[in-house]
């Protein structure tokens, strides 16, 4: 294990924080996968390092805004249009651009894949204002 607390043989953290139920673990998780994408030299795996932290923080919203966690990505998507379409539509292109696309098809095109970093750092952004704007901790 790295000193950020990565498995550098899977890429996962093995603390188990990225299943927790609570939104600020899963904030400072998010935040901890986007800097490892950054870090990243390979498309692949900056773009799944990328999706899951969008994931970690869509899941942290989710959570506070009192819906349970969810457990697929209909699940996510549905519970992320009933707070912000816009958010559930961001979230739909970083899945199909970062996750499906790079990561699963392998088709990692570099300027969608800078494109869709910036969209998951506003993603992430824009969803830890809303935490702070409903007085909870981000």
């Amino acid at each position: 294990m790295t000193d950020d607390g990565f498995n550098k043989g899977a890429n996962v953290l093995k603390s188990g924080s990225i299943m927790s139920e609570n939104p600020e673990m899963l904030m400072r998780e998010a935040e901890r996968y986007f800097q490892e994408a950054l870090r990243q030299k390979d498309l692949r795996q900056m773009a799944e390092k990328a999706h899951l932290s969008a994931t970690l923080a869509a899941d942290a919203l989710i959570l506070r805004m009192g819906w349970e966690k969810p457990k697929s990505l209909f699940a996510r998507k549905r519970a992320l249009e009933s707070i912000s379409i816009e958010e559930a539509k961001t979230y739909t292109f970083i899945v199909d651009d970062l996750h499906r696309d790079c990561f699963y098809d392998g088709l990692c095109h570099t300027e969608t894949i800078k494109k869709r970093m910036e969209d998951v750092k506003e993603f992430n952004e824009r969803i830890r204002k809303q935490l702070i704007a409903k007085n909870l901790k981000p």
